[in-house]
Order: structure tokens, then C-alpha cells, then sequence
């Protein structure tokens, strides 16, 4: 569920608190979005579309998330950190760096860090996906090391690396 006070709170176990990055890096946030939430998510995201919610901490950059989607959607924005989401049921649609894709049970999509996107749960049935938000750092370290140069920096700072959809 999200508050209104711009962080979100997480549903676990049936125990509610606030975001907290030790407690994210235990369990797997559950967030459920329903039409009548999209002010209150519309406040999770800055004039320039920067999400501001927190994805993990900086001892462990990553979170993964639980989202149900009822008729609702995650507005516009984008974060520093890559996404890599699933849809487990339902269908949805995204929109990522300007393109839409329709997405089926079993598809998927990978958004590079900074990369303009929403998602939307369609049709009757609630749409349910899990997905993980990790900053690069996770995978290369400091950016004074060879997987940096050699690998990430290529993709996360090529344009034309934006997103990738993974079909079923």
C-alpha cells in the first residue's frame, strides 16, 4: 500500500511498517494498487519523474517487490536503478522509453537505470508481478573496477540499451 506521505508502506507477514532497508533485504515487499491510490503514488515520483522512493540501501543496493494491480497503474518515472519485472498473472501494459507493450502471463521486461517507463494492470483480473530494483553498483563494485569498464558502463550508459521485453 502507499502512504501519503511519499514512502510506501510494506504488507509482510501481515505486519506493516515503514520502508526500512534491513527489512527489505529480508523479505519480499508486497505492494497492491488500486485506482483509488494513483494521487497517493502520483506523490512517490518528483516533477521530473524521479522516483523517490528508496530501492534497498547503499550496503545493499536491491529490493524486490510484490505488485498487484487492480484497473491501476505506477505513473511515469524512472529511478537509478535497473528493473527487471515478471508477470505472474494477469496482463499488462508498459510503457517503456516511449514504446507500449502489451505483456501476457509469463512475459517480462528488463528498464535500464534512468529509463522513462509505467505500468498498468489490464483487463478484469487482477495482475499480479513480482519484480526487483538493484543499482548497478550491486553487480560491478566501484567504478574502479573491471567489470565496471568492461562490462556495465557500456550498458547502462549506451542509449540504445534502454529495455529489453522477455516474451514467454
Amino acid at each position: 500500500m502507499v502512504s501519503a506521505n511519499s514512502g510506501c508502506f510494506y504488507e509482510k507477514r501481515g505486519l506493516k511498517y515503514k520502508n526500512n532497508a534491513r527489512k527489505q533485504r529480508e523479505e519480499t515487499a508486497v505492494r497492491t494498487y488500486h485506482l483509488d491510490d494513483t494521487e497517493r503514488m502520483i506523490q512517490n515520483v518528483l516533477g521530473n519523474r524521479r522516483e523517490i522512493t528508496v530501492h534497498g540501501s547503499s550496503a545493499f543496493p536491491c529490493a524486490s517487490y510484490l505488485d498487484y494491480y487492480k484497473k491501476s497503474a505506477y505513473p511515469w518515472h524512472w529511478h537509478d536503478e535497473m528493473e527487471i519485472a515478471y508477470i505472474q498473472e494477469g496482463e499488462a501494459e508498459a510503457i517503456i522509453d516511449g514504446r507500449k507493450y502489451r505483456l501476457l502471463e509469463g512475459d517480462g521486461y528488463f528498464a535500464n537505470c534512468r529509463v522513462l517507463h509505467a505500468v498498468a494492470g489490464v483487463g478484469e483480473e487482477e495482475m499480479r508481478m513480482p519484480n526487483i530494483l538493484f543499482h548497478p553498483s550491486l553487480l560491478y563494485g566501484t567504478r574502479d573496477s573491471v567489470f565496471w569498464g568492461k562490462y556495465m558502463e557500456p550498458l547502462v550508459m549506451s542509449p540504445g540499451v534502454s529495455h529489453v521485453i522477455l516474451r514467454a
